[in-house]
């Protein structure tokens, strides 16, 4: 499929010093759909859902600041969380709206957890992707996986984090589903090996991971204030065998929401809107269109505490059940 296409624009646009480069498609009228992808990743990631999001939305799929063609500042200093989500916030204005639905992956997710809970006037909904709350993340990843707090503690040295990335196979194992061409079609097996060599190109050079890694140099220091919750309606979707995020953060990430929807993709890992395009497009179409009025957007009514609670009880039940 040609993502570049007449229903697919390649965009930039520049807030004071910082340029963005961004992916959009759909009305220019239609509500805003903001696209925060993870690490290590591009816009690019989004390419199973940027098309069917159209349908009803004005997306934008944003690459963000460090990565791939938006600018790439060398300072950690300026990939504080505060700042971070201060220019997205006029990004948004930049793009004609007050506010809008922000759907984040991984890292992505990390920074519309913080951006829901900074800047509530901007957000009318949030997604949040294999991507725990960032009071919760830190202390719950799987210490067997790549990315575990050795490596965070690794890559607050300079230089040589970029230099080690650059020339390993971060990104194979980072991202195996790619990388490992999981495909019976010929077609399917093609779209594989265009997408290898993009991640290739995108990480290519050193200077190509120093912003990246300037976000876990930065966040993993940062807090919401304990019993802050978020308004808007919430949906924190995962994969059951994700290798980096403990399921169980995933699940008490639903204690900062006053409304949520919590679904988690049966065989996905830590991809499942790559991994399970068509399954996970159900779930998010369902959340953000669904067949019902705006006012009965959810499955239960999960803004009672109540039901909060009995809910992430049984969601922790089945983690105990069946993944542990």
């Amino acid at each position: 499929m040609n993502y570049f296409s007449t229903t697919v624009s390649d965009r930039q646009a520049n807030h004071q010093e910082v340029k963005f480069h961004y992916i959009e498609s759909g009305e220019p009228s239609d509500p805003l759909v903001l696209l925060l992808h993870g690490f290590p990743d591009c816009w690019l990631g989004w390419n199973n859902q940027i098309l069917e999001l159209a349908k009803h939305f004005r997306v934008v799929a944003v690459d963000l600041k460090g990565f791939n063609d938006s600018d790439k500042p060398k300072s950690r200093h300026l990939y504080q969380p505060q700042q971070i989500c201060e220019e997205l916030s006029q990004f948004i204005k930049c793009l004609g709206y007050n506010s809008g639905t922000i759907i984040g992956h991984d890292l992505g997710g990390i920074i519309g957890w913080i951006f829901a809970h900074t800047n509530p006037e901007r957000v009318d909904r949030f997604v949040a992707i294999s991507s725990p709350h960032p009071n919760i993340i830190w202390k719950n990843l799987h210490p067997n996986s790549q990315v575990n707090n050795n490596w965070l503690k690794f890559i607050q040295l300079p230089i040589l984090p970029e230099k080690t990335l650059s020339s390993n196979n971060f990104l194979e194992i980072c991202l195996p589903h790619v990388f490992s061409g999981r495909s019976n079609k010929h077609s399917k097996d093609v779209l594989y090996r265009c997408l290898t060599h993009a991640y290739k190109y995108v990480f290519n050079r050193t200077v190509d991971w120093t912003g990246p890694l300037n976000y876990f140099r930065s966040f993993p220091f940062y807090k919401i204030r304990e019993g802050v919750t978020i308004q808007c309606p919430t949906l924190i979707i995962t994969g059951s065998e994700d290798p980096f995020c403990k399921l169980e953060a995933i699940v008490k990430s639903a204690e900062y929401c006053d409304k949520f929807v919590l679904k988690i993709i049966d065989g996905s890992m830590h991809w499942p809107h790559q991994e399970r395009p068509e399954q996970f497009n159900k779930v998010l179409m369902k959340f953000l269109v669904g067949n019902r009025s705006k006012q009965d957007l959810f499955e239960d009514p999960v803004d009672n505490k109540d039901v909060k609670s009995t809910t992430i009880q049984i969601c922790l039940a089945y983690i105990e059940n069946r993944i542990i």
